[in-house]
């Protein structure tokens, strides 16, 4: 079984890196050797991915050779471009845009560069790490295409994560257009982003806060006091995967104007 997994996953690498058109010969086989590296040794280390491709060269030869190609300083947005270019084709109208921040802690890295006090979402607690902004499609059949994905630090000139928030929905809306409903969380219920998201994505949904206020019959109305005016009449079962168990959880739904 895990030969037959093997198998497809190369042949669904090869035609993937096939799509690419945006790299020089030495650029695309950097791409191709760090994915596969990265699948193989399973780690992020350079040294230990090269080590992974099992090459005749001395192993810091080609650490050197891969990173004569991904340090270029336009080599990250290459690579987004470049994949953005190859599923955006594949997103449809009725897919849902789903953007989430998160964070990486690095409580045993003290030397990487831009780390930064972050908030751990888990645990709640502040340690050293990273921010990060996700965008992934999901299609109807639950399928998931990942759009995007980017760990920031305002120790590396990241200024401010509403910056970062619009930067990343512009590349990626550059590619898939008015395609797909954009879903944002309540990270994204400040003005400053809520009026972004209006006024850019062709349809979006916005998990709003209690105190947010919005507009009914001519009036503002805090979210908490026209919560009980609506007519839950809509039952929605998801099941969670929460500590490795599957949990169910059931939401009550209801339109309102």
């Amino acid at each position: 079984m895990d030969k037959v997994l093997t198998k497809q996953i190369q042949t669904q690498l090869s035609n993937y890196f096939l799509s690419t058109t945006l790299f020089t010969k030495p650029e695309l086989r950097c791409l191709k050797d760090m994915v596969i590296g990265i699948l193989k040794s399973r780690s992020v280390f350079v040294n230990q991915i090269a080590a992974s491709l099992r090459e005749p060269l001395k192993l810091k030869d080609v650490c050197k050779r891969l990173a004569s190609q991904y340090l270029k300083e336009d080599y990250a947005v290459k690579v987004l471009d470049s994949h953005l270019n190859s599923v955006s084709s594949g997103i449809s109208k009725d897919d849902f845009i789903l953007m989430d921040g998160t964070d990486i802690s690095k409580k045993y890295a003290k030397h990487m560069e831009g780390l930064e006090l972050v908030k751990n979402g888990d645990t709640g607690k502040i340690g050293l790490g990273y921010n990060v902004l996700n965008i992934n499609a999901i299609g109807t059949d639950k399928t998931m295409v990942p759009l995007f994905s980017k760990a920031y630090s305002y120790e590396m000139g990241a200024l401010s994560s509403n910056n970062e928030i619009k930067k990343a929905v512009g590349q990626v809306k550059d590619h898939i257009g008015k395609k797909g409903c954009w879903v944002f969380d309540r990270g994204a219920d400040n003005t400053i982003l809520r009026d972004f998201f209006i006024g850019e994505c062709f349809q979006a949904i916005i998990r709003l806060k209690r105190n947010t206020k919005v507009s009914y019959k001519q009036q503002e109305y805090q979210v908490s006091a026209l919560v009980n005016k609506i007519d839950f009449s809509i039952t929605q079962s998801v099941t969670k995967i929460k500590k490795h168990k599957p949990v169910l959880k059931r939401y009550q739904i209801g339109p309102y104007p």
